[in-house]
């Protein structure tokens, strides 16, 4: 779980975000429910989630998703295999997922379609969030692997 980023909207509005890999599980989802309530987060990306319903966007494949808390209203919301976008007030919101299990060509192919996405929000601001199950030695990772080198292309 990755805590803490705080994010300015343009009408000043000071946004908590709070990234968390849930692994499909009702526990974590249960957990990060808290986390909110305890620490005031008022925005959360991430991949994996379980099935609950409860304010929460999510991507056409069930993959990603976003939480907006009462009072955080999304102006246009976009939805892809892998994404979802939420575009707020001055910033635009991606949460991500990228099964390990696929082929480098079908990474290659949503990659183009994530930045292709991100591409056309102009000058707006991005918060991108997520798992891409990319490693790389130049992003931290111990070990390389095929979508790392994509990653580093």
């Amino acid at each position: 779980m990755s805590e803490g980023e705080r994010v300015m909207a343009s009408s000043g509005k000071e946004l908590r975000c709070l990234q968390i890999n849930v692994d499909r599980g009702r526990l974590a989802m249960d957990f990060m429910l808290q986390v909110v309530r305890e620490r005031d987060v008022n925005v959360v990306l991430g991949p994996e989630p379980c099935k609950v319903d409860g304010g929460f966007i999510r991507d056409r494949s069930d993959d990603a998703f976003i939480w907006l808390a009462p009072g955080v209203g999304a102006r246009s919301i976009h939805r892809d295999r892998g994404f979802v976008a939420a575009e707020l007030d001055g910033i635009t919101l991606v949460a991500t997922y990228f099964s390990p299990n696929k082929s480098t060509a079908e990474f290659k192919a949503w990659l183009g379609r994530l930045e292709g996405y991100v591409r056309r929000r102009d000058s707006r601001r991005v918060l991108l969030a997520g798992d891409l199950n990319a490693k790389s030695g130049r992003f931290g990772s111990a070990m390389t692997n095929a979508y790392g080198r994509v990653l580093e292309e």
